[in-house]
């Protein structure tokens, strides 16, 4: 009878260990194995399940120690980008850290005071963006093509993805080289930093020179932003300037510059133009005049 009573109570034990193992209740399998092997001390069978069973507890506490590790790694990049105002990039490691323990608070709200500060900044680059476009759209409208130029130039920066300002930029372009009246260079220059580059034309026409512009194509052949001075006259004697700010940025640009304003130019046959960069060395593919 005690025979019998001993093995009841060590097959249930084992039964109960068994479920709990099962369903993944480590910690109520480990005490009903160490309870079986109480009962009978010579079985194996429960002993080796709970062997198994610390092996799997110390990956799983390991498990959750790198879990947490990373937590934090996430935590710490998103404070630290939030604090640089990077606030993309803190959202994305908040919303990292909110994935491995999506009950935990802190990354939640930082992502819902990170949604309302860049719907807050998308209003305003959007108004920045429309403002920039209503002056370059009323200086095309009064054919400023230069200032409608500058103006959808920022706006293109305000908003990169968008279209509109660059085409209407390729339209100015395309109107001003169709009333192209000077040829100044029609191949390739390269001008050194700091050295001064002369260029010798015949006077435009006096009739249109007051709409007269100048565009320069020119490439950007160091990797930093430098000011470009464009110079005229007549013979030997000096009678205007510009100065043109090169970006950094190494693709081929033109730059229009609305010359007839000045009164040297219109009054004056200047037979020369100057181009000297400070800072940077420019590649230049044509020079021309326009009477637009």
């Amino acid at each position: 009878a005690g025979i019998a009573e001993t093995d009841a109570a060590y097959q249930t034990a084992i039964t109960n260990a068994d479920q709990f193992f099962n369903q993944e209740k480590l910690e109520e399998a480990r005490l009903e194995y160490e309870k079986a092997s109480a009962i009978k001390p010579d079985e194996t069978y429960p002993k080796e399940r709970v062997i198994e069973i610390n092996a799997k507890i110390l990956r799983a506490e390991e498990a959750q120690q790198a879990k947490i590790k990373e937590y934090e790694t996430f935590i710490a990049s998103g404070d630290f980008q939030y604090g640089a105002e990077n606030f993309h990039e803190a959202k994305n490691a908040y919303a990292g850290a909110l994935n491995l323990f999506p009950d935990e608070e802190y990354p939640g709200d930082r992502i819902k005071e990170i949604n309302g500060i860049l719907v807050a900044e998308m209003e305003r680059i959007q108004k920045e963006y429309n403002q920039a476009i209503s002056e370059a759209n009323r200086f095309f409208d009064s054919k400023v093509y230069d200032n409608a130029i500058y103006y959808y130039t920022q706006a293109a920066d305000i908003k990169p993805d968008e279209s509109y300002p660059g085409d209407r930029i390729n339209e100015i372009t395309k109107l001003i080289e169709e009333n192209v009246v000077v040829n100044v260079v029609k191949s390739g220059e390269t001008i050194d930093n700091n050295a001064l580059k002369k260029f010798d034309f015949n006077p435009v026409p006096r009739q249109g020179r007051k709409e007269s512009y100048i565009i320069v194509k020119a490439k950007n052949l160091s990797d930093k932003k430098f000011r470009l001075f464009l110079n005229y006259g007549k013979d030997g004697v000096k009678n205007g300037g510009f100065v043109i700010n090169i970006p950094k940025r190494s693709d081929q640009r033109d730059y229009i510059i609305k010359v007839g304003g000045q009164y040297k130019w219109f009054s004056q046959d200047n037979n020369w133009l100057s181009l000297q960069p400070e800072g940077g060395s420019v590649q230049v593919s044509y020079i021309q005049i326009s009477q637009e």
